[in-house]
């Protein structure tokens, strides 16, 4: 699969120190599987986040180890908010 983060806009959580959301503000965000790229011997999945909130339109390429991240960054700075818990990096199937 061909790699387009070149297509995707970068922005980051870290870009923007502080900032207040107008009270009626609505966030949507949706999250995709763009593919399996392969780094070497190793392989990695890479999401398509899009969304909309009140600055306007948004979407970023990312993968799981910068989801991990940004949820230890959240943990650290916004304490006693819970932060939701990541999915499992990989599918565990159990048979029944």
């Amino acid at each position: 699969m061909e790699d387009d983060s070149d297509a995707l806009s970068c922005c980051s959580v870290f870009d923007r120190k502080s900032f207040k959301l107008p009270d009626n503000s609505q966030i949507q965000i949706g999250i995709e599987v763009l593919g399996t790229y392969k780094a070497g011997l190793k392989k990695y999945t890479r999401y398509r986040v899009h969304g909309t909130d009140h600055f306007g339109d948004f979407q970023v390429a990312r993968r799981f180890k910068e989801f991990s991240k940004l949820r230890e960054v959240l943990c650290l700075n916004w304490l006693g908010c819970v932060i939701p818990l990541l999915p499992r990096k990989k599918l565990f199937v159990c048979g029944i």
